[in-house]
């Protein structure tokens, strides 16, 4: 074979391999288009079962209209990328629902007809320069013209995508919302804040509620509950009426669905804040519902308050000039949360301030499974302690750790009595069929000993976007309710589309460090302000001792102490100053222990693994050549 035909087969060898290559790429985008390998430890980028659960739950066909400005858009890459996840996202739900959900993308050019629909549907625009709209947003209508609107997607919202896009065709599925009633003692419908002295919104709870189901307030002296509601929300009751209270036990006992939050110290009590309210008159923060509880057989001590030195948060003292960790501030982790329950599964972080322990009685007949509970390295402090605390470490003297986690918040299953055997009370006539003094069938209840955790101060923050209240969750508390409510109103498919909410990995080794290291400080800090005080002690002696002996000047003696003070404060302090030092090496030392892993091991075991590789293969094929 002469050169001539060796590079016109190689030429048309290479040919056929691009043809082949080219071939190949497009059979794979045709045949692979909805094959997707996700990678990522939380399968971020997974359809979960519970939005499975609700596209195989459509009946009739649902159109989706997906409004992005295109154009408008040109320049915003970060923006155009976000949409772009949007839309393949979509087009994973339209793939899995066989035709019963149908996409339509739309650009809603400035002054097109298409801009005019946009605004038709009341979705949120974003004004550009020059004028222009910047529209990104979902529209869902279903075939009797129900509408469901995204009015943007916030691109800080990433990590609730799957959980917003499958609650809206929820939502375009059972149009009928289960109906939540709200009892409580606390301003969560909104009011007048005592301490700013202005008007407050409603909690960001109930906007989080509000999603998925009708939310309606009861009237604390009606005594009645209409008999709609499926599920009550009790929320820090007090000076319940016996009407109201027989309206809550004949409701239950006619098999409602309950949520209570009942609270040993309520920081968001209006009475409580009230500054007419004498701080020593005690119980005026605690909830009033032993009467229901002794009836289940459970109990919550309404004298004493949960305390976790291991998932104790940061909080601002006035007293204090650096941020210092509060004992009843409790932020709980993969530690404090059940794995098992699919209310709980999936949760992130859920923080309570001032709360309670949960504990069954002996009188206690049914079925008990904590949700969310404290570490080991918790116990109760009696609630007189908390009053008049201008540094929260003072706490930690009276902290006395048990051996057992602590319950916060529980799923209780049983079939309970009356609390009023004997028959209603006097101003509470019997209901229409009659007076129960036993439940009909199995209640099923969520006990939390904490109603602060529902404030929006513990888990969400609340910004103004160009007029629209947005609340961005950096806590899982929202979805604690929300996925609890649920799973007393019967549909759990829901349930499994959050936890999703933090992408940043918690840095554990980090936090060891830092509270160990804040463990001494706080040991060297009640040393020091203990010589501080013997110091001053011993000052007071020797002005005592000068007045009583008419010396003007300082004897060589009492010179000598003061020296020997000042230079054992200097001395502490130093000490003080390494223990910060120290925490900061050790932080700075696995920083470059993880840069020196990421940046140089990997790829240098990855070259090393290539070259040994080449190695082999070179030695393989040198003993076939002398073989």
């Amino acid at each position: 074979m002469n050169g001539s035909n060796r590079k016109t087969y190689t030429a048309a060898g290479l040919g056929l391999l691009a043809v082949l290559f080219v071939s190949s790429i497009m059979l794979s985008n045709l045949a692979l288009d909805n094959m997707r390998l996700d990678l990522t430890e939380q399968k971020l980028y997974t359809i979960s079962e519970g939005t499975l659960k609700v596209i195989d739950s459509i009946q009739q066909p649902i159109n989706l209209y997906l409004f992005f400005s295109d154009r408008t858009s040109a320049e915003n890459a970060p923006l155009r990328n976000y949409a772009r996840r949007v839309r393949e996202l979509l087009e994973e739900y339209t793939y899995y629902s066989d035709g019963r959900l149908i996409l339509h993308v739309i650009d809603p050019a400035p002054y097109s007809e298409e801009e005019d629909r946009a605004t038709e549907f009341n979705l949120q625009s974003l004004p550009m320069q020059g004028g222009d709209k910047l529209y990104f947003g979902l529209v869902g209508t279903n075939v009797v013209d129900d509408v469901e609107v995204i009015e943007f997607f916030q691109p800080d919202r990433e990590a609730f995508l799957e959980y917003d896009i499958s609650q809206l065709i929820y939502a375009l599925t059972n149009p009928a919302k289960p109906v939540v009633g709200v009892l409580t003692g606390l301003q969560v419908f909104g009011g007048f804040d005592l301490a700013s002295q202005r008007s407050t919104p409603q909690w960001a709870i109930l906007d989080h509620i509000e999603r998925l189901f009708e939310v309606r307030q009861i009237d604390v002296e009606a005594g009645v509950i209409d008999p709609d509601i499926r599920i009550l929300m009790l929320i820090h009751p007090k000076d319940l009426s016996e009407k109201m209270l027989y309206a809550v036990d004949q409701f239950l006992m006619r098999g409602g669905r309950l949520m209570l939050f009942a609270d040993p110290y309520a920081d968001k009590d209006p009475m409580f804040q009230d500054a007419s309210n004498p701080p020593d008159s005690g119980g005026i923060q605690s909830s009033d519902i032993d009467r229901l509880l002794d009836a289940w057989g459970l109990e919550i001590n309404m004298d004493a308050i949960v305390a976790d030195r291991a998932l104790a948060l940061p909080v601002q003292s006035p007293n204090v000039q650096r941020p210092v960790r509060h004992v009843s501030f409790i932020g709980l982790d993969e530690e404090g949360i059940n794995k098992d329950n699919l209310i709980s599964a999936q949760l992130s972080r859920v923080t309570f301030a001032f709360a309670g322990q949960i504990r069954k009685t002996d009188a206690f007949q049914g079925e008990f499974e904590p949700l969310l509970y404290t570490s080991e390295d918790s116990g109760e402090i009696p609630k007189p302690r908390y009053r008049h605390l201008p540094d929260p470490t003072a706490l930690l003297e009276w902290f006395e750790p048990g051996d057992t986690p602590l319950t916060l918040a529980a799923w209780v299953r049983l079939r309970p009595g009356s609390m009023f055997p004997g028959g209603p009370p006097e101003d509470a006539g019997p209901p229409a069929d009659g007076h129960l003094a036993e439940a009909r069938e199995v209640v099923d209840a969520i006990v939390v000993a904490d109603a602060d955790m529902l404030s929006d101060t513990l888990w969400a923050r609340v910004q103004n976007f160009f007029g629209q209240r947005i609340v961005q969750a950096w806590a899982s508390n929202g979805d604690f309710i929300v996925n609890a409510l649920e799973s007393l109103a019967g549909s759990g498919d829901l349930i499994g589309l959050r936890g999703r909410s933090e992408f940043a990995r918690p840095f554990h080794v980090v936090e060891q460090l830092r509270r160990q290291a804040e463990q001494r400080f706080h040991a060297k800090e009640e040393e020091l302000q203990q010589r501080l005080q013997e110091a001053e002690e011993s000052i007071s002696r020797i002005q005592q001792l000068r007045q009583e002996g008419e010396q003007s000047l300082l004897t060589e003696q009492q010179r000598t102490e003061i020296e020997a003070f000042q230079k054992e404060r200097l001395r502490v302090r130093r000490e003080l100053r390494s223990v910060r030092h120290e925490l900061d090496r050790d932080i700075e030392h696995l920083g470059f222990v993880l840069r020196l892993i990421n940046i140089w091991l990997v790829p240098v075991l990855v070259t090393v693994a290539a070259v040994g590789l080449w190695l082999f293969q070179r030695r393989r094929r040198s003993r076939r050549v002398t073989s």
